[in-house]
């Protein structure tokens, strides 16, 4: 991939997409698996025709490719199988397709995506997610999506449809749920990858009277998204691979391949703590509860001047005596509390006169813990701060 570089960013626009990546959705039998072999079987003939490799990988979470090997043989083209569900080996598959296959074929997604949800319940010990657990997984999910978009490789992603429902007010006034359309159930924002989106259904014959006698349902495809705008919007009932070869032959097959240089950053504009958002209640809580447990084991008390004592260290270290504010104090703050914290615990311990502390008293401490140490170094019997 290019790499980030102090030259313009603007060029003349040229045609660089030269792999096809297609999305194909549908609920059970509905023809996803064998138009996608279809597509497949036509990409690599057209590959290995212009000199290029003609192998196909499929990597298969439900046994589909068993029923598509023989149409394979037949025009002696090499299908490569990996059958697993793991989103760590379709991002190793994609990689070794890269290098030995034109055409990658995988069925079904919706699995990949699941396994991937699966498996961060299980590493963080939970049986649900919360809204800050979507964060970590849609990161480790744009790894695929870089890939399928920038290999050079042709891709047709298979996945289950799930119904799009929506809530709305009748002419009662009540609410009521609204099947309003369908989607590919993988991560949220993945429909919008692929270049040729196709919505695949099964229909009964009587509804094309153009089918054979005795077949006893149609496969129907219908274009929901074609970014050359060629084929938008059209059905085609029972499609092959010349079905599309419109939308293909508009691509720079053969050509350079460039989606985006996914090198370029901001990270240089970000100047807050690289910690995520799970990591950061993580600390907060570990570093309040030390806190807590630091000012409780130097003054366990409950009498009235405890109690203002440790009102007036949160004070003075936090600004606050509120312990619910303090509590969402970033980690680093929470952190340099701390060190504060026992730093005075065990400056009042030394101070022969716990009770004369004042908020002045403590405040003057800070000052000579947070003073830079320019003099002499300090004796070597005082301690660390932290």
């Amino acid at each position: 991939m290019p790499q980030q570089n102090n030259g313009p960013l603007l060029k003349p626009a040229e045609k660089q997409t030269a792999y096809l990546k297609a999305g194909i959705l549908g609920f059970a039998a509905s023809g996803k698996t064998y138009t996608a072999a279809a597509i497949a079987r036509g990409l690599a003939l057209l590959e290995e025709q212009a000199g290029r490799k003609k192998a196909v990988a499929f990597f298969d979470t439900e046994t589909g490719s068993d029923y598509v090997v023989d149409g394979f043989k037949k025009q002696g083209i090499e299908l490569l199988v990996a059958k697993t569900r793991a989103f760590s080996d379709l991002l190793t598959v994609v990689k070794e397709a890269e290098q030995s296959c034109s055409v990658l074929i995988v069925d079904s997604i919706s699995h990949v995506w699941t396994e991937l949800v699966d498996a961060y319940l299980h590493k963080k010990n939970k049986d649900r997610l919360a809204v800050w657990d979507w964060n970590p997984i849609k990161t480790e999910w744009r790894q695929f999506t870089d890939l399928y978009l920038c290999s050079k490789l042709h891709i047709i992603i298979c996945g289950r449809a799930g119904n799009v429902y929506e809530e709305y007010l009748n002419e009662r006034g009540e609410k009521e749920i609204l099947k309003t359309g369908t989607k590919m159930r993988v991560e949220t924002e993945f429909g919008y990858e692929p270049s040729l989106l196709i919505e695949m259904e099964r229909i009964q014959p009587e509804q094309n009277p153009k089918k054979k006698k005795g077949s006893a349902f149609v496969h129907r495809a219908t274009i929901l998204k074609d970014r050359s705008d060629i084929m938008m919007g059209k059905q085609i009932d029972d499609p092959g691979f010349a079905d599309f070869l419109p939308v293909i032959k508009s691509l720079n097959i053969g050509g350079e391949h460039f989606v985006l240089d996914t090198s370029r950053t901001s990270d240089e504009m970000i100047k807050d703590s690289d910690r995520s958002l799970e990591d950061r209640r993580k600390f907060q809580e570990i570093y309040t509860e030390e806190i807590e447990g630091q000012i409780v084991s130097a003054f366990p008390g409950q009498s009235a001047a405890e109690k203002k004592i440790k009102a007036d260290i949160l004070e003075v270290v936090f600004d606050s005596r509120s312990w619910t504010k303090i509590k969402m104090f970033p980690p680093d703050e929470l952190q340099k509390g701390l060190a504060s914290i026992k730093y005075l615990c065990r400056r009042i311990a030394e101070n022969e006169d716990a009770e004369a502390v004042t908020l002045q008293w403590l405040r003057g401490e800070l000052v000579k813990q947070e003073a830079p140490q320019t003099a002499a170094p300090p004796a070597p019997k005082q301690e660390s701060l932290i």
